[in-house]
């Protein structure tokens, strides 16, 4: 189940099995930070054009994919996901626009947890077919990735 909040039921959550947690736009610590964050609003003008920008942004630069890949793969491994936001405008608009990319890529609906009712009435919507398609192909990226940055670290420390 993918999920996201404030962290105000965040000790109420960590008591779950199989759940990581993320700073997404949080300052919390104790929580790694997925560094998904673009430097300025990508020169959009409107909602849709910033989602279809900040989409660009996380699919085309590796190492941005490779964070964003952090949570497909965990959910692909069977774990839940909490990011961890802050309340202000430019979180929320970006939680929102990571939140359809996820959607519309591989068809899992993430939940916003505000309240402990929230997270127990909360129903994982797991991977849908189409999405797939695209695990697959983000995969194969993922692995290829993960390989180059290993090799390029080992020849910097050799």
């Amino acid at each position: 189940m993918l999920m996201y909040g404030d962290g105000l039921v965040l000790k109420d959550i960590l008591e779950t099995p199989n759940i990581r947690v993320y700073n997404f736009s949080s300052l919390r610590e104790g929580f790694p930070r997925l560094n998904l964050m673009p430097p300025h609003n990508l020169g959009a003008n409107t909602e849709l054009e910033f989602d279809i920008k900040y989409a660009e942004y996380i699919l085309s630069n590796d190492l941005i994919f490779m964070n964003f890949m952090t949570i497909i793969m965990e959910l692909y491994y069977g774990n839940s996901v909490f990011l961890l936001i802050s309340h202000d405008p430019w979180s929320e608009l970006l939680i929102e626009s990571l939140m359809k990319l996820i959607q519309q890529r591989y068809g899992i609906i993430g939940v916003s947890v505000n309240v402990i009712e929230d997270f127990y009435y909360a129903k994982d919507s797991g991977f849908e077919d189409f999405g797939i398609i695209n695990l697959d192909q983000d995969k194969e990226r993922f692995t290829y990735l993960d390989q180059q940055f290993k090799m390029a670290g080992a020849e910097s420390n050799g």
